[in-house]
């Protein structure tokens, strides 16, 4: 998915640290007009980042949020409407779960590059 005629957009990644993470970062560095401008570990950080750093696009781990991850889904839709928000999870129940509290798009976390980047891009 090429992004190469859209402005530039800002990217929040809120996932726990580690490799996977930073893969992701990478991937989403790679691509010329999005810019990771922050970084969460947790549902908390989240929170605190978005009400001082406006994003267009929120890239979410589902293992971070927890049992309440569709109600912070269903606060960042009220709050954030604009924002682009997409979720990856480990399951496909998973997917339909955070599609129906709002979320863009819900994405297996192995899915292709491919399909993350079409995720983001709408």
């Amino acid at each position: 998915m090429e992004f190469r005629q859209q402005p530039s957009l800002h990217v929040m990644v809120a996932a726990a640290p580690g490799i996977q993470r930073d893969a992701l970062i990478s991937l989403l560095r790679a691509q010329p007009n999005l810019i990771v401008i922050a970084t969460a570990d947790d549902p908390s950080a989240l929170r605190r980042i978005l009400a001082v750093t406006p994003v267009e696009i929120m890239v979410l781990d589902g293992g971070i949020l927890g049992s309440a991850g569709t109600d912070l889904i269903h606060w960042l839709r009220k709050e954030y409407p604009a924002a682009r928000c997409v979720v990856l999870v480990n399951r496909t129940a998973q997917c339909a779960v955070y599609k129906y509290a709002g979320a863009d798009a819900a994405l297996l976390k192995g899915c292709l590059d491919e399909q993350l980047l079409a995720a983001i891009a709408g």
